[in-house]
């Protein structure tokens, strides 16, 4: 009887350690056992607002297998929409890439358009961030919580007051096979058609803000 109750115990043991590592959003929590390992709690003014898995392959756009050769990618999205208080007006957007098979690029929009910080952000994890700042006038993406009503685009050609304010932090880890990255757009940003030349003004006003959330996001995260 002794040896039964103990080979059911190791069979139990065995069965929980050997539990595949998971993202998702529970007790509201969302929490990644895969690196990067992280759990923080979601405020209370934060909208689950959509979230997938993909897993597809994409060829290589830089290196010697350019166009030739490529990998399987795999990315865990989680987006959350958060209003401004006692409203339904959106005040943020917030997305989280979990990545995993190829390095992340910030992409031809930021090339373009944007103003790239040229030096590294640390943030609350004690690690440094990659990030990138761009001024857009379409949130391209979309809202399936049925409390929240957002008009795409909200381009006012008129006042030019509601852009958003992008702002993406990225970092490599375990060898740059695992990417997170975290977008916050700030909405009802004022339209600076000439904002590669004079970003300074605008990114000061944001800055602390934007960082506020990321912080929030990364703050007990680890390789």
């Amino acid at each position: 009887m002794k040896a039964i109750v103990t080979a059911i115990l190791v069979t139990l043991l065995v069965g929980c350690a050997s539990q595949p590592p998971v993202r998702k959003i529970e007790n509201n929590y969302l929490t990644s056992s895969r690196s990067p390992h992280l759990t923080f709690k979601i405020p209370n003014n934060w909208q689950p607002s959509d979230s997938y898995t993909t897993t597809k392959f994409q060829k290589y756009n830089t290196g010697v297998g350019q166009g030739l050769f490529g990998s399987n990618v795999t990315t865990d999205y989680f987006e959350f929409i958060e209003t401004e208080s006692n409203s339904s007006k959106i005040d943020k957007i917030i997305k989280i890439d979990f990545i995993y098979g190829k390095e992340f690029s910030f992409g031809d929009g930021f090339a373009n358009n944007a103003y790239h910080s040229q030096k590294r952000e640390k943030l609350a994890d004690g690690y440094n961030y990659y990030t990138g700042y761009l001024l857009t006038d379409v949130y391209l993406g979309k809202v399936t919580n049925p409390n929240i009503s957002i008009d795409n685009p909200i381009y006012d050609k008129k006042n030019l007051k509601n852009c958003y304010l992008l702002k993406v932090f990225k970092r490599s880890h375990t060898k740059r096979k695992h990417i997170l990255v975290v977008r916050v757009y700030k909405g009802g940003v004022t339209c600076d058609k000439n904002f590669k030349n004079n970003h300074a003004e605008v990114i000061k006003k944001y800055e602390s803000e934007l960082n506020a959330v990321a912080n929030s996001i990364v703050q007990s995260s680890s390789s």
